[in-house]
């Protein structure tokens, strides 16, 4: 019998420890971590969908959707979850005047998970 209220202090004792430690152990939001980490962790998503083309590939086949669909889940897949990605494709054409004009041919995003905790970081490629 004694035995068994010892097992039951140890349980006791172990649950309010484990309680207590997850209550004070909080994780930093990413806004709070250094945002070179942010950006190398951009820049390295980035180089490895473009490793086997599949970024340029997407890029200039605006119009096959299975490409994009692949590219999206990629990305999803890549970055966590408070991270928010817009992945845009631009075409840059002259107009009459001379003025350069930029067309959105196709845009990927989870911005409509965006919250207030959530960071972004832009990156811009031209050819």
């Amino acid at each position: 019998m004694m035995r068994t209220i010892e097992v039951l202090i140890v349980i006791l004792i172990i649950t309010g420890a484990f309680i207590a430690a997850s209550a004070f152990a909080i994780l930093p939001w990413p806004r709070q971590v250094s945002p070179m980490n942010l950006r190398r962790l951009s820049y390295t998503t980035l180089e490895l969908l473009d490793s086997d083309h599949d970024l340029s590939t997407a890029a200039f086949e605006t119009e096959n959707y299975s490409i994009w669909s692949g590219l999206q889940v990629a990305l999803s897949a890549s970055l966590p979850v408070n991270v928010v990605y817009n992945l845009t494709v631009y075409e840059v054409g002259i107009s009459g005047g001379g003025t350069e004009l930029y067309t959105e041919m196709m845009s990927i995003s989870n911005s409509e998970t965006l919250g207030s905790t959530s960071d972004a970081f832009s990156y811009l490629a031209s050819s």
